[in-house]
């Protein structure tokens, strides 16, 4: 038995001599750490217009079709408001699949003020929020198409006329703008449509609709909006995250 016992204590040992020395052995690296793709979708736009105030929930749909035929929809919904001193507060959240019916995680807020010419981005897994610059205009530049004969894209706008979104009367407009083949490294025509729905008592787009080739259809709708003036503790940015300045000094 005790013969027995100690070739089971040698095949153990064997075993883990084994292991051991197996563990030692490098591994083959066959490539680098991949960098990956990053596509990034810029919602609604709220310029500081004073004695314009409001609140909303900004709704968000993302719908790609694949060349396998798989489509993919990612949703989400998010607060902003603006005060009568033309203060912007935005969340930023997470896309998912069920992300209209459900919160999703918070990644980012941004706390803006067109008095103090200062922009607070906030990231709450870290605490951290950086102070920016904030110079945005009040007023709505509007866009004017390139001159005839120039090399950048022909941009076509359509009239839609007038509806009511919200109890707020909106102006619609579609534009459509073409890029020629070569302009990208595109071998064809790219055409780019984007509509509008846009509250001049506001001064903010409630409803967008984007069709692109390169990313798919986005969705924006400006829902639950309230015009009376929101809580002041929206526009104060959290006490307790660490502050990183990294304003830049103005140019002389």
């Amino acid at each position: 038995m005790k013969r027995a016992g100690f070739r089971v204590l040698l095949i153990g040992l064997a075993a883990l001599s084994i292991s051991s020395a197996a563990s030692q052995i490098p591994v083959e690296v066959r490539h680098a750490p991949d960098g990956g793709t990053k596509t990034i979708i810029t919602s609604i736009f709220i310029p500081p217009l004073p004695n314009a105030p409001f609140t909303a929930t900004v709704n968000t749909e993302w719908t790609r079709r694949l060349d396998d035929g798989t489509t993919i929809v990612l949703k989400n919904h998010r607060t902003v408001a603006r005060d009568s001193a033309g203060r912007i507060f935005e969340e930023r959240r997470a896309l998912t699949a069920d992300g209209d019916r459900h919160q999703t995680r918070i990644t980012q807020l941004e706390f803006s003020d067109p008095s103090s010419h200062e922009k607070y981005v906030c990231n709450p897994a870290e605490r951290v929020c950086v102070l920016q610059n904030y110079f945005t205009p009040t007023s709505i530049v509007p866009a004017h198409a390139p001159a005839p004969g120039s090399q950048g894209p022909a941009i076509r706008s359509e009239d839609l006329g007038h509806d009511y979104i919200g109890n707020l009367d909106t102006i619609g407009t579609r534009e459509t703008t073409t890029f020629a083949p070569g302009a990208m490294g595109n071998d064809h025509p790219i055409a780019l449509v984007k509509e509008f729905w846009f509250s001049p008592q506001l001064g903010v787009n409630l409803v967008v609709h984007r069709v692109d080739p390169r990313s798919g259809a986005e969705d924006f709708r400006v829902t639950n909006i309230g015009l009376g003036e929101p809580d002041p503790k929206m526009f104060d940015p959290p006490g307790d995250f660490r502050v990183v300045d990294a304003r830049k000094p103005a140019a002389q």
